[in-house]
């Protein structure tokens, strides 16, 4: 009688065992999300369900979530030239604007952000006091170089964007912030169902990258390293903030750039020389102004 209960109890425990592995199984299924074609160059789209993602690919890049009932934009271009296409793009979705995102605090991602009047704004806590630091000198180095067509002052943004697991309108998002990278915060949108990842300036592909401190890349290192083991379990589609969007293997490609990088400045090379042979190394990434930033910030 004991052996048969012993039996009928392990039998039981195995069952159990096999619904719930078969329930998690499910739950780790990622969708994949469908390339539809455009008709406009600097626009790509992922279907994701009922849900698209329009991304406008510039100096950098603004992605626009399409929701069954509304639009989220994260980034608003360097300038109002730009920025205006964007609306314009945004305009003909014929869905309400819900409010712009903005992933950090460099300027190429909010001087546009004037041009979405009438619409929400918003950054996390951080971000924001990173814009309130650092923006007004932004605006005044760049505001020779691009007259007429960045803001004068610093835009007003809220600081209501939660981290963690959210819906947008009816679309599951892992919101995350991460700290002392390319920027010194910056924000994360993970789509688990479809294994998209919005990482903004987290992520070059075939770019060169803007880099400002030693420490900063050291620590973008680990960042990326990390995305490498985890993140590329889960995520196979990288929406990056600069270039063109891309699969897991951007982690390890700004990984080689930044430690490349690295041994340049140990050489204690000249700002001219750095850039001639970051020049050769990549021959065939875009935005080789990128450079003059970086070996400015880096190289004596």
């Amino acid at each position: 009688m004991k052996t048969m209960k012993f039996t009928l109890i392990t039998i039981m425990t195995l069952l159990v065992g096999i619904v719930f592995a078969g329930c998690n199984t499910q739950q780790m299924q990622v969708k994949t999300p469908q390339k539809i074609e455009s008709t406009n160059k600097n626009i790509s789209i992922l279907a994701l369900g009922e849900n698209k993602i329009h991304t406008f690919h510039s100096i950098s890049n603004s992605h626009i979530i399409e929701t069954p009932n509304k639009l989220i934009l994260i980034d608003a271009q360097i300038n109002f030239k730009l920025a205006k296409q964007v609306k314009t793009y945004v305009e003909g979705l014929n869905k309400p604007l819900d409010r712009v995102i903005l992933s950090h605090a460099h300027p190429d991602h909010w001087f546009g952000a004037e041009i979405f009047k009438g619409v929400k704004i918003t950054s996390t806590e951080n971000i924001v006091k990173d814009i309130k630091k650092d923006g007004q000198g932004y605006i005044n180095r760049l505001k020779k170089m691009m007259p007429g067509i960045i803001p004068t002052q610093i835009i007003k943004s809220q600081s209501d964007v939660v981290l963690g697991n959210q819906s947008w309108d009816g679309l599951d998002v892992i919101v995350e912030e991460y700290q002392e990278q390319e920027a010194h915060n910056s924000i994360v949108v993970k789509i688990p169902e479809y294994g998209v990842l919005i990482g903004q300036d987290l992520f070059y592909k075939d770019t060169h990258l803007v880099a400002s401190s030693q420490s900063g890349n050291s620590n973008w290192i680990n960042i990326l390293e990390s995305f490498a083991k985890n993140e590329a379990k889960e995520y196979q589609t990288i929406l990056v903030g600069h270039g063109q969007n891309s699969g897991t293997e951007v982690f390890a490609e700004d990984v080689e750039y930044l430690n490349k990088l690295h041994t340049l400045i140990e050489s204690n090379l000249t700002q001219e020389k750095a850039k001639k042979v970051l020049l050769e190394i990549y021959p065939k990434h875009e935005q080789e102004f990128f450079v003059d930033i970086t070996v400015s910030r880096l190289f004596k």
